[in-house]
């Protein structure tokens, strides 16, 4: 029996035999790339998996471009195999992108899920809280054992105030000191992006009720216009809104178990929390990058233990940044500030790095809050200023919505001042003058002096009983 004849290759499948192999190499390091970039750790930089991709798509085009050249010319069987087990390959490839892509929406789904759905720990009047108090000033004195909270929105309502209505440092008989501390605040809206608050003040009949609501209507559409209650047209207000919105890169960790707080009068409660730990794991390198220790001193009693820190709990969010500190409270907000930004700018010893330690841990409570409060301090007192004295403030209240958990803090704040006019009376009960006179004239055609009631119509009732 004649044995098979094996044709040798011809030159037109060389080509595709080499296309092949070359496209299995590509797709096969693209793949072993990714995984590296993925798996070993430290993890490799982010530009490798673009790299990755680069390659993994070459090769599956030179892969299909042989498949087709084989077809046409019966090209090398091992270039045809070759170009499927490419193909193979960068199938898996794509499977593993579309299921990182479909986790990472799924976690965006879930966070979003998880915001909505948390509830707050209070919503009302801080009438009802016997352990917070809201401030008007950072420079107010600070009660022991409580929570004191400040937030620059009743400042911006003053500002307003102060600068376009009385144009000059507002007097308040009754409140003195606070107005003073007000008037020389350093708070203003140079803090904030001006996209973030709104504020204005005016007289009623001018016009200020609609002008703050065509306005925040124009800036916060996804807010309520604010409503007002009808106010007569010689009425003073100043109003004030503002908002910020911080997302941190990557969400933290949400705690596992309950985090033991301790205040400042030693009761201790389990309370939710979000954090990192296991930092030297490769899939939190995210989270661990954002971190950064702005301020660190040891306990020298216990060497794991931090006697004061400050955190800043994401570094790459712009412009605004979320803080947190465990130090010791000062007399005032304003001292304990001072004090933190004095300790940041003049580390410790203890501070060898910003960045968290593979053992490192940290946690934070959340909370979610929303709390109005009335400054009644201010309430009933009345202006001293020339032009305004006696007009009595009726209304100066501040709410205050706080939010903070894995994902980031959300701030939303809102001030209002109401001053009423005097009343006045204009009663003409005694000897008054009279005088009739043409509008552009110089001189009146008549003139009276009313001293008595001679000349006077009297009361019906007092007719009848003469």
């Amino acid at each position: 029996m004649d044995k098979p004849e094996i044709k040798p290759e011809t030159s037109a499948a060389k080509p595709t035999k080499c296309r092949g192999v070359v496209s299995l190499i590509l797709t096969l390091s693209g793949l072993l790339l990714f995984a590296s970039s993925r798996l070993v750790f430290p993890p490799l930089p982010s530009p490798c998996l673009l790299f990755s991709s680069v390659l993994v798509l070459l090769g599956l085009l030179l892969a299909l471009k042989s498949l087709y050249l084989i077809k046409k010319s019966q090209g090398s069987l091992r270039g045809k195999w070759s170009a499927i087990t490419a193909i193979v390959i960068a199938a898996i490839w794509a499977t593993l992108i579309l299921s990182i892509a479909a986790r990472t929406a799924l976690a965006y789904i879930r966070d979003y899920r998880n915001f909505a759905k948390t509830t707050m720990t209070y919503d009302g009047s801080s009438a009802g809280l016997s352990q917070t108090t809201i401030i008007p000033t950072l420079d107010t004195p600070s009660p022991n054992g409580k929570n004191i909270i400040w937030c620059s929105s009743f400042q911006l309502a003053w500002n307003e105030l102060k600068n376009d209505v009385i144009r000059e440092p507002v007097q308040v008989t009754g409140a003195e000191a606070l107005a003073e501390r007000l008037n020389t605040a350093n708070q203003s809206s140079a803090d904030l992006l001006a996209e973030s608050y709104y504020a204005a003040a005016g007289i009623v009949g001018d016009g200020i009720v609609p002008t703050i609501q065509s306005e925040m209507a124009r800036r916060f559409p996804s807010e309520p216009v604010p409503q007002f209650n009808s106010m007569p047209p010689d009425w003073i207000i100043a109003y004030s809104y503002l908002e910020a919105y911080i997302k941190f890169t990557t969400p933290f960790r949400p705690a596992e178990t309950g985090l033991v707080f301790t205040d400042s009068q030693g009761n201790q409660t389990n309370v939710d929390s979000f954090g990192i730990w296991s930092c030297y794991l490769p899939q939190y390198k995210k989270i661990v990058e954002q971190v950064d220790i702005l301020y660190y001193l040891r306990d020298p009693n216990d060497y794991h233990r931090a006697l004061e820190f400050a955190v800043d709990l994401c570094k790459f969010t712009k412009p605004y940044q979320v803080v947190v500190a465990c130090i010791q409270p000062k007399d005032t907000l304003a001292q304990t500030l001072a004090y933190l930004q004095d300790k940041i700018a003049n580390p410790t010893e203890d501070q060898f790095s910003s960045r968290l330690g593979s053992n490192d841990t940290l946690l934070v409570p959340n909370m979610f809050w929303k709390i109005t409060h009335h400054f009644q301090e201010l309430i009933d007192k009345k202006l001293a200023n020339p032009g305004f004295a006696g007009m009595p403030i009726m209304t100066a209240s501040q709410m205050i919505q706080f939010r903070l958990d894995r994902t980031g803090a959300m701030l939303k704040s809102e001030a209002l001042l109401n001053i009423a006019a005097i009343p006045r009376d204009f009663i003409c009960d005694r000897p008054f003058l009279i005088y009739l006179k043409k509008r552009d004239a110089q001189h009146p055609f008549f003139v009276m002096w009313v001293d008595n009631a001679e000349l006077l119509t009297e009361f019906p009732s007092t007719q009848a009983a003469n």
